[in-house]
């Protein structure tokens, strides 16, 4: 019923207006929940850009947030919001070996937005998420996601099966790099750290033989997402060497764009908590 009711009011709400009461309730999500604020800062200073202008980039981490939200209650489609597509060959040229692709993205802007639009135009989407936002909610959200393309595994039984089978219909899989459940990982550099990753992007791709292809959301005022496909990373097998290689150049390419727009990575945990210093090395020479 609070579902509903909220998703109704949200809806009614002329975007800019949402918006508006959505950057002010994250101020009060910043001052409420310390640790969440102490974590971001943490994270940016990793990323080089809390020094230059912390607080303001902090609270605009806490407001997309709650951008994110709005639209999650309203959506996930947002008829009124414009998506720009960028790199839009490189998917073309994935698709056409008709083996899918696995879509490899960070919690930046809104994945979602996006995703509802390249399923509209005809590439339907599958992704692994558990509970969203409250397990009372997950279902309906769940649903309201499956209405408009993007069709959501649950992470229990044959999931690799699942997303598999999406593949061989030559579907995209999308998978989060940043995601803080995940079985199997392996230390990589990312953003001047090493930090285990997952590695499920990369297994999925070399066991089904579908392009990897890293993609970035990032947010262009109100009104415009911009959605960035990054050149494909080349997985030659599943063996521990080659996913180690392209863990690396995937990494790296998705850290480039993390540190370009430091203020849209929407993650309130110690991310780098664990990592240890880069050593001096090229990614692209150890890819």
């Amino acid at each position: 019923m609070l579902l509903a009711f909220l998703t109704g009011l949200a809806r009614r709400i002329p975007l800019r207006v949402g918006y508006r009461l959505a950057d002010l309730a994250s101020e009060a999500h910043l001052l409420l929940f310390p640790r969440r604020r102490i974590a971001v800062e943490e994270n940016l200073q990793v990323l080089r850009g809390y020094d230059r202008d912390g607080r303001a980039l902090v609270r605009q981490v806490f407001r997309n947030y709650g951008r994110y939200l709005f639209e999650l209650l309203r959506g996930p489609d947002v008829p009124e919001m414009r998506v720009v597509f960028q790199g839009r060959e490189i998917l073309r040229r994935a698709l056409s070996a008709g083996r899918g692709v696995v879509f490899a993205h960070l919690h930046t802007g809104n994945f979602d937005v996006a995703g509802v639009r390249i399923a509209r135009e005809g590439l339907r989407i599958n992704t692994v998420s558990g509970i969203r936002l409250t397990r009372g909610w997950t279902e309906e959200l769940t649903r309201r996601h499956e209405e408009c393309g993007i069709r959501v595994i649950r992470p229990e039984g044959s999931v690799t099966r699942e997303l598999g089978r999406g593949l061989g219909r030559n579907e995209a899989v999308a998978l989060p790099l940043d995601g803080n459940v995940f079985r199997r990982g392996i230390a990589v550099p990312l953003c001047g750290r090493v930090i285990e990753l997952p590695t499920g992007p990369v297994r999925l791709a070399g066991r089904f033989g579908a392009p990897l292809i890293p993609v970035y959301c990032v947010r262009d005022g109100d009104r415009t997402m911009v959605t960035r496909f990054l050149p494909e990373v080349p997985v030659e097998s599943t063996s521990e060497e080659s996913v180690r290689r392209a863990m690396v150049l995937l990494a790296d390419r998705l850290g480039r764009s993390l540190e370009d727009h430091p203020e849209q990575w929407m993650i309130f945990r110690r991310f780098f908590a664990l990592g240890s210093e880069e050593p001096s090395s090229s990614a692209e020479e150890a890819a």
